[in-house]
């Protein structure tokens, strides 16, 4: 790490500056309140004294022999292990966050995924058919499904379960941190009183807080009494991050205390995290992109010297979690944002990744298949998840990939147009029938799709001009140009960006013979 910029003196300053004025962040009468700013206080103190930039000639890229592709691992050998496997299991899912990439205001979880099933009732059916394994085999007890909400989730959520038909007795809600967000010019907090700016001057702190709120509350106590020692922590949007007995067997077997799943990495991953070695190859540490330096955030971004990408699928020995309590290393993320005024803010966070740290020699990455990645930050993500065409869900509610380990078709829509999940919805209210062929899909501009449409070809493409909209009838089939050149051409017709033009360059929609005759029929008119 490179030397921390401030004096002591500096620092002292600081802290009293906060200190003066924290004392009307906390709700009168709240220990919770108390909890949070005291939790924050020292991530804080750590924001001044230790740079949160690391020296790049320190660190190396992860080495084969830390991590195990998932098809190395043991296997669990009859319905006994299994048995004593659930036994020892608790589920948390990771519920703090709201859908706003996508324009929604409340939590991502409660977004739809499929078939008017959100992302809450997804988890909640796959964990009720776990619970059901477990009394096949003559087991009366429940496996704890924990959520971590945050202060901008948690009234949410729990409405959301209180009024399910279905009983949700095993499920249990805890709250992250609720803390100040601070001006990144002055360092004072946004807020100045523990009721003041409740949209922008609050954020959770990071998934790494869930360890000192699972002590406070006495969940962690509560967990281990019980014999409920190995964790499974993922994010509750990752529709691919479901209980896996092979990865829980390597904890169970005491092999190591501290497991993340990674990935191989891809372009669209390269601004997220990666496992490096630090302090000479002893340890593991997540890398991020607030921690590279600007002169090497091109090096950080290559896929040739960064090979996986961390999933935040993470297996934890819980036991040794609460040995460490108190002694948690964690490097800093100071993210830097702007509030709805335009003045420049940080929010300081550390990662559940990056626990990885505390446990040198008692860690592992475990090399998974994307299977397991399959999260949604976008309506890109839900017009591929929401594809009958290319995934389709398993006895166990898994969501299982039809066309196999292949990449995913490439999906491009327009911000302005599809961003934001209610226009989404409205120009796209059925996702088309795409064929197995179909490598790249490219909606941009003033587009309208019906219903029963169909995708085949390698690159298909819809792109209406500006000024100009394009609306596909039900039941159309739409051909990339590649396929359109393997047939005669008919009426003088060709595809060109999404609309049609004749001989003579008359401009109209986008039609075809329902009929199956792939016909194109021309309209004079723009629509």
């Amino acid at each position: 790490m490179n030397k921390a910029p401030r004096s002591k003196e500096e620092v002292e300053n600081i802290m009293k500056m906060f200190d003066n004025k924290s004392k009307t962040l906390i709700k009168p009468g709240d220990a919770e309140s108390e909890r949070d700013i005291a939790i924050y206080r020292k991530i804080f103190y750590q924001f001044l004294t230790e740079p949160y930039k690391v020296v790049w000639e320190n660190l190396r890229p992860m080495p084969a022999e830390k991590q195990k592709s998932y098809d190395e691992l043991p296997k669990v050998l009859n319905e006994n292990e299994r048995k004593s496997l659930l036994n020892r299991l608790v589920v948390v899912k990771l519920n703090g966050g709201l859908g706003t990439t996508m324009g929604c205001k409340g939590p991502k979880s409660l977004v739809e995924l499929s078939n008017g099933m959100n992302f809450l009732e997804f988890v909640l059916r796959q964990h009720e058919i776990l619970n059901d394994e477990l009394k096949d085999l003559n087991e009366t007890k429940e496996i704890p499904f924990l959520l971590m909400n945050s202060f901008c989730t948690d009234i949410q959520t729990k409405q959301y379960l209180e009024n399910r038909e279905k009983p949700t007795n095993y499920v249990e809600c805890f709250s992250q941190s609720r803390c100040p967000r601070i001006y990144a010019d002055t360092l004072e907090p946004v807020p100045t009183k523990w009721d003041d700016c409740p949209n922008d001057g609050w954020y959770p702190p990071g998934h790494a807080n869930i360890f000192p709120i699972m002590a406070h509350c006495g969940l962690l106590d509560r967990l281990l009494a019980e014999g409920r020692d190995i964790a499974f922590f993922a994010n509750i949007d990752n529709t691919g991050a479901v209980f896996d007995e092979r990865i829980a067997k390597v904890l169970a077997d005491g092999i190591t205390d501290y497991i993340l799943e990674v990935t191989p990495r891809t372009p669209a991953d390269v601004k997220g995290g990666t496992l490096v070695e630090i302090d000479d190859g002893y340890r593991l540490t997540q890398l991020e992109c607030p921690h590279v330096p600007d002169e090497h955030q091109d090096e950080f971004r290559s896929l040739k010297k960064f090979k996986t990408f961390n999933t935040n699928n993470i297996w934890v020995n819980l036991r040794a979690v609460k040995e460490k309590l108190g002694q948690l290393k964690l490097a800093m993320l100071a993210n830097e944002k702007k509030l709805s005024n335009g003045r420049p803010i940080l929010q300081l966070e550390q990662s559940i990744g990056d626990v990885i740290r505390n446990f040198p020699g008692r860690a592992l990455a475990v090399n998974v298949s994307r299977r397991r990645f399959l999260p949604v930050k976008s309506t890109r993500d839900l017009f591929h998840l929401r594809s009958k065409c290319l995934f389709s869900f398993n006895s166990s509610l898994c969501l299982l990939q039809k066309i196999g380990e292949s990449p995913l078709p490439e999906v491009i829509l327009s911000t302005e147009e599809f961003g934001a999940l209610t226009d989404f919805e409205k120009r796209i209210p059925e996702i088309p029938k795409i064929q197995s062929n179909v490598e790249k899909i490219a909606i941009t501009g003033n587009v309208f799709l019906g219903k029963g449409i169909q995708f085949n070809g390698k690159n298909i493409e819809i792109i209406a001009e500006k000024g100009k909209c394009i609306s596909i009838p039900d039941n159309s089939i739409i051909n990339s140009k590649e396929e359109e050149h393997k047939k005669p051409q008919q009426n003088g017709c060709c595809q060109q960006n999404g609309e049609v033009k004749n001989n003579n360059n008359k401009v109209g929609k986008i039609l075809f013979d329902v009929n199956g005759n792939d016909k194109y029929l021309l309209k004079e008119e723009i629509i």
